[in-house]
Formats: structure tokens, C-alpha cells, sequence
């Protein structure tokens, strides 16, 4: 069988996404051909598999927005059953086809945050697509290539920072320098980008790469530092810069300041650039990092509706305030069942489970939804060897369930014959290393209880 996503792609080592999307394409070719069109959601896949002006899909492929590839997957469908209804009727007979099938592909954003209106939109109209969503639990953004880092080396274009460098952070409970080691550059492909301009400081960045910025919160009250996007940002926001360090050393990205440290310069002007080449860098614990002189925060892992409790991610890191993600993880497929359509969950450990759904939803006329469980090692900071051990283990500990909701009857497919400890799963993966026993079995005992429900109502799953 042909692969339809072409070897070569810049998806990173032991990426549970990009598995994911090569079963996918699998069990698709296997029910209807080439006989398809993928809309698919800007994302990790996206960017690491359509670097301008290459691609690495061999069947119609259309990318759009995080929050609308639902809506455009419909207007697509609706295109093609006008055609099916009103021009097929005057062709010859031999030279009619049939209508292809349509498949949404979406990440978090486009899934349980961002497109979620668009999703529901596309469930409720019961449009004929099939919307897949490859859950890694993940969130990105990026600089442009001529972006200038503070390391212990020195200054260096992003595009010359490596996996295991050492890179100057902010600090944000005592405001000093901590030097932290970078955990992973990403070439996130050609975006569309912004300059962020003040007195001192000019970069360039995507809409939605945090910048930290001072939140003056009125006369008498103590300021307090926030990250916000760059869509969010305007002119007058005061935004927090690196003024010097290294015993006194003034390090000159444009014209510095010789004040200590850092301080906070207001924002003159934003300015819509056009398309550029971008990149990202991951750093421990800290999250952040110094770019042209402002501080702002690393690729992610961040927070999204998909995030499991507790989990350190970069925008709900663990300190004194929060012990990391404070939401537990949004059910997206008991959600999407609740508009009356097929929904199923299953994962990147278990080929012919996910063959099976992914085949089955293709013969339903009408909405569908499933969701891949698909292991990130990069931001859940365990080894890449293991993307498809991770996955499985989740299965036998009960944090992810294999189901399926048909005709509002739910379906269990999958139960351990005897569930692991919760602690196997979190103590393998870097964003739960700060939990205490405490939290573990807070986790362990809300577990447990889903897992009594989830037997109650069905009591025929295979055992595994």
C-alpha cells in the first residue's frame, strides 16, 4: 500500500501525532482509495509537514485557520453533494464519480479550544465529515529566523541554538538571570508575522507567541508580570526587557540601557509584516527566554482544554502559586457524541482499533468524530523510543479510555485485567515530576471512580 504522507518530514523524533496520521491514511486508503480530501487545522502536523512550497501529502490537501477547518471541511462537502445533486445528473454515466469523502483534521486547538464553535457547528448540522483529532495534549508558537538569544556562549541567531545549550531565562519570583538548558529547537515553517516594536527593542514574532508584560493594576496596588499574546498586545502596553547582566556587560541588540538587569519599555508600535520563516525553542522549568531583548516564553508544552490535571506545562508552570494544570482534561468525545452523531476514542498503540473506527465512521452518512491518543515525548519530556509504550501504558492504568458512542449507546472496547497504578504512567513523563504523593493519589482516586462508572455501564468490554 502507497504511503500518503511522504517520508522526510520535519515532525520530531518518536512524534505520536505523525504515527497517528500515517494509520489514519492507512485505514482510509483501505476503505475508499485516493477517493479523499483532508482539510486540515494550522498545528505541529501542519507546519512539519508543508514547509512553503514543499508538502509531504501525496492526496488533496487544504490548510486552513485553528479556528475554522470544520466549517471549511463543510463548505467542501456541501460543494461536492451540489455537484453530486445538480451537475453529475447531466454527465454521462461513465464519467461520473463518486463523491470523496472528507476528513477534518484539527490538534487541540482546532479541536477541544480554538474551532471548538466550528466543530459543534459542523456535529449539529450532522454534515457528511469525518473530523479526526490527533490528542497530544500540546500547544506552539514561534520567532522569526533572525531572532538574536542570550546564551552562556553569548548571543546567537535562533537558527544556531541546539538541543542541550545552555540559555539565559527570566526569573519570575526573584527577577535575576537563571542560566536553563534548551530542551529542543523546532523550524516551525513560514507564518504569518509581526514586529513588536519599543525605544530599545524590535522582534519579530507570530500572533499568538506570549510576550511578559507589566499589569498595572490601579492607584496603590502592586504591579504583577502576565504573559499575553501578541494578537493581544497594543502600543502603550509595557512589556519587560533585558537591560544587562553578566557583571555589568551591556549586551546591545539595538541601543541598551545601562540600568540593572531588567526593566519594562512601552510597546510603540505593532506592525503586521507579511510571511516569514519561523522557529522556537523549548526551555527547562523557566519556560522563558531572552529574544532581541524581550522576555518571552518558549514553544510550550501550553495549556489547552486537551492538558490532563496537573501536568507543567509553559503558560501553567509549577511554582508557589499553582502546582501546574489546574483543569482537569475536557472530554471531547463524549462531547461531540452529545450531538447525536458517532464518536470514538482510541489510540496510536492499538493499529486495528483505530483501523476498525476509522474504517466503520467512513460508511456512516453524517457526522463523525474520533479521537487519537498520540504520545508528544518533546513536551511530555520522556524518551522518544517510547511514543507507543506511553500510549499503552495509559490504557493499562485507566487514565486514557477506549470507547465508543454509537446511536447514544456507549461502548467500552478496552479494560486492563488489572489496572496499573496511576504512578507508573506520571513518574515516566518529565511534566509530572513535581507531583507529590498527595497529588498522585488525588489522580489515582479520580481514576478509579470513572472506571466504576465506565463498568456500570458496560460490562461486555474486551479485557486487555
Amino acid at each position: 500500500m502507497e504511503e500518503l504522507l511522504a517520508p522526510g518530514t520535519r515532525t520530531c523524533a518518536g512524534c505520536g501525532a505523525a504515527i497517528a496520521i500515517r494509520m489514519v491514511l492507512r485505514a482510509i486508503q483501505k476503505e475508499v482509495g485516493k477517493n479523499f480530501i483532508i482539510c486540515h487545522a494550522t498545528g505541529c502536523m501542519e507546519v512539519a509537514t508543508t514547509p512553503y512550497p514543499e508538502t509531504s501529502w501525496k492526496i488533496p490537501w487544504i490548510h486552513v485557520a485553528f479556528e475554522n477547518v470544520s466549517a471549511v471541511a463543510s463548505g467542501v462537502n456541501a460543494a461536492y453533494e451540489y455537484i453530486n445533486e445538480h451537475i453529475n445528473e447531466n454527465i454521462n454515466e461513465n464519467n461520473k464519480t463518486d463523491k470523496p469523502k472528507i476528513i477534518a483534521i484539527g490538534g487541540d486547538g482546532s479541536t477541544f479550544d480554538i474551532g471548538f464553535g466550528s466543530l459543534s457547528g459542523m456535529l449539529e448540522r450532522n454534515d457528511d465529515v469525518l473530523y479526526i483529532c490527533y490528542d497530544n495534549e500540546a500547544y506552539m508558537n514561534c520567532l522569526t529566523a533572525d531572532a538574536l538569544i542570550i546564551t552562556e556562549k553569548g548571543l546567537r541567531k535562533i537558527t544556531e541554538i541546539k538541543k542541550g545549550d545552555k540559555i539565559y531565562s527570566f526569573d519570575q519570583n526573584t527577577h535575576k538571570m537563571l542560566l536553563k538548558e534548551c530542551l529542543g529547537v523546532y523550524d516551525n515553517g513560514e507564518k504569518q508575522v509581526f514586529s513588536v516594536e519599543t525605544l530599545h527593542h524590535t522582534l519579530k514574532a507570530t500572533g499568538n507567541h506570549p510576550f511578559l508584560v507589566v499589569q498595572h493594576n490601579g492607584k496603590g496596588k502592586e504591579s504583577t508580570l502576565i504573559w499575553k499574546n501578541v494578537e493581544h498586545l497594543k502600543a502603550g502596553n509595557d512589556v519587560v526587557v533585558l537591560k544587562k547582566f553578566n557583571e555589568g556587560k551591556s549586551f546591545e541588540f539595538s541601543k541598551i540601557d545601562s540600568n540593572e538587569y531588567f526593566g519594562d519599555e512601552k510597546i510603540r508600535e505593532i506592525k503586521y509584516l507579511g510571511v516569514e520563516p519561523t522557529y522556537d525553542l523549548q526551555v527547562d522549568e523557566s519556560h522563558n527566554f531572552i529574544a532581541n531583548g524581550y522576555v518571552v516564553h518558549n514553544t510550550g508544552i501550553q495549556q489547552s482544554g486537551a492538558t490532563p490535571k496537573f501536568a507543567s506545562t509553559s503558560t501553567t508552570p509549577v511554582g508557589k502559586a499553582i502546582p501546574g494544570n489546574l483543569q482537569r482534561k475536557k472530554n471531547m468525545v463524549e462531547i461531540s457524541a452529545a450531538h447525536n452523531v458517532y464518536a470514538a476514542s482510541t489510540t496510536i498503540y492499538n493499529f486495528k482499533d483505530l483501523e476498525n473506527k476509522v474504517r466503520k465512521a467512513l460508511r456512516i452518512k453524517g457526522a463523525k468524530y474520533i479521537q487519537i491518543f498520540a504520545s508528544c515525548p518533546t513536551g511530555w519530556r520522556m524518551p522518544e523510543k517510547d511514543a507507543i509504550k506511553i500510549t499503552k501504558l495509559a490504557i493499562e492504568t485507566g487514565v486514557y479510555k477506549v470507547f465508543e458512542i454509537e446511536n447514544r449507546k456507549f461502548k467500552l472496547n478496552y479494560k486492563p485485567a488489572k489496572r496499573k497504578k496511576v504512578e507508573e504512567y506520571l513518574k515516566v513523563q518529565g511534566r509530572f515530576r513535581h507531583l507529590t504523593p498527595q497529588q498522585t493519589d488525588e489522580i489515582q482516586t479520580e481514576i478509579d471512580k470513572e472506571w466504576q462508572e465506565l463498568e456500570k455501564m458496560n460490562a461486555s468490554a474486551a479485557t486487555i
